[in-house]
């Protein structure tokens, strides 16, 4: 199973959102709610789900909100004006007041968190999430074009892991430095912004983990972004159990267990990083990586706006 070493049982459903057509699950350690005020508690999902096929919620035998509820477009009062199919308009899809609304904040939303009971996956990719007050979220794939479509996507938010159905081949980078407290954290968010093929995941890690991101670190996300990245990255120590296809080591000596790592790109074992290096250094450093791997990339403000979009997503998400 693609989610076999998931746990989620004992975790909790803290919101319900949907991006377009797209459903959105968020999933917290902590029973925390989504309504609490920003100034009062710090708040994060630590795993989410992103629907795009069939899918329904139901409290014992009754059915609370489905797929076809996006396509359902209803007036003020509540009442259903016009239904649309899948294949209708993008503005149909894209409805800001669909029974969706209607349904997960007004039969629902009141019951979050809810306490997650079991978890389950089948070998055709069905979901299953059994939850608290007799809750149970559902998912079937239903797609047998042989062309590859994305059914549904599981991220593990705190471990920057995507977990795709149907499976896909995912070509992993590792940024490796001394800590990821601020280095290997700026090349990532340019390499983000460059690299143009999504089957490519960039990831940066520590040798050692640090204990909080460093002050450019933050003016950049500010500056870049403005966005708090205190509040969206995560500091990591490299993991041992982890395959990666390549590795760029920055100013660190590989680990012993070299094997986990298929390919060792463009050694910068000996780089010292001066502390003030410019977005063109960066860049610069970006380009000579995506050469290596040979994947096709981009440098200019459009790819910094498409990076500065999917972060505001992400944060209006998380609600911060």
């Amino acid at each position: 199973m693609l989610l076999g070493k998931i746990d989620l049982e004992n975790k909790y459903l803290a919101a319900v959102s949907r991006f377009h057509n797209m459903v959105l699950l968020g999933i917290s350690n902590q029973p925390l709610s989504i309504w609490i005020p920003e100034d009062e508690k710090r708040w994060h999902m630590d795993y989410e789900f992103h629907i795009s096929c069939i899918w329904r919620i139901r409290q014992k035998d009754t059915i609370i909100a489905g797929y076809q509820d996006i396509y359902t477009e209803i007036d003020e009062e509540g009442r259903i004006v016009e239904e649309e199919t899948e294949s209708g308009t993008a503005e149909g899809n894209a409805r800001g007041r669909t029974l969706f609304e209607k349904n997960i904040f007004g039969k629902m939303s009141s019951d979050w968190p809810l306490k997650i009971l079991g978890f389950y996956e089948s070998e055709v990719g069905d979901i299953r999430i059994e939850m608290e007050k007799g809750y149970c979220f559902e998912a079937f794939p239903t797609s047998s074009v042989e062309e590859w479509l994305e059914e549904w996507r599981f991220i593990d938010v705190i471990c920057k892991r995507h977990y795709v159905w149907p499976k896909e081949k995912q070509r992993r980078l590792l940024l490796l430095d001394k800590d990821n407290t601020d280095f290997s954290q700026l090349l990532e968010m340019i390499l983000q912004e460059m690299i143009q093929e999504e089957d490519i995941m960039v990831i940066s890690a520590g040798i050692c983990q640090g204990e909080k991101l460093s002050k450019r670190v933050l003016e950049s996300g500010r500056c870049w972004y403005g966005i708090d990245l205190e509040r969206v990255n995560r500091i990591h120590r490299v993991n041992m159990e982890e395959a990666y296809d390549y590795v760029v080591p920055i100013g660190v000596p590989l680990p012993e267990n070299k094997a986990i790592f298929l390919e060792e790109i463009l050694n910068y074992q000996k780089y010292v990083t001066t502390g003030d290096e410019s977005r063109k250094e960066l860049e610069n450093m970006g380009k000579e990586i995506c050469e290596a791997i040979g994947c096709d990339y981009e440098i200019s403000d459009k790819c910094r706006e498409k990076r500065e979009k999917e972060l505001k997503k992400y944060k209006d998400l998380l609600g911060i």
